[in-house]
């Protein structure tokens, strides 16, 4: 479940997403700043022997997460989805938000 609630950063400011705060850009421009990513509850685990292809989850499993923050690949009717994927989706979906 990758969305803006989810991000964490190591500056405080007024506003959780507030990319004009001058503290915030001498932090940046510095180098400081560091992002990471928690709330791993929807977060699964496979077995480090499993191939790709068996790393797969049933479809209803991808409506799970933050509205808005969802791909909607599985809406097609595949019956499974591949979890990596998702998450790569779900980041592209903050990083528009953020630069567009």
């Amino acid at each position: 479940d990758i969305s803006y609630s989810n991000i964490l950063v190591n500056q405080f400011g007024r506003d959780s997403i507030d990319y004009r705060n001058p503290d915030r850009l001498y932090f940046k421009e510095q180098n400081l700043l560091t992002y990471a990513l928690h709330d791993f509850d929807l977060a699964t685990k496979f077995p480090p022997s499993w191939s790709d292809q068996q790393c797969r989850l049933p479809y209803y499993k991808s409506w799970h997460g933050t509205p808005g923050f969802v791909p909607p690949d599985t809406w097609q009717g595949e019956f499974d989805f591949d979890p990596f994927a998702r998450d790569v989706g779900s980041l592209c979906l903050v990083f528009t938000g953020i630069y567009f």
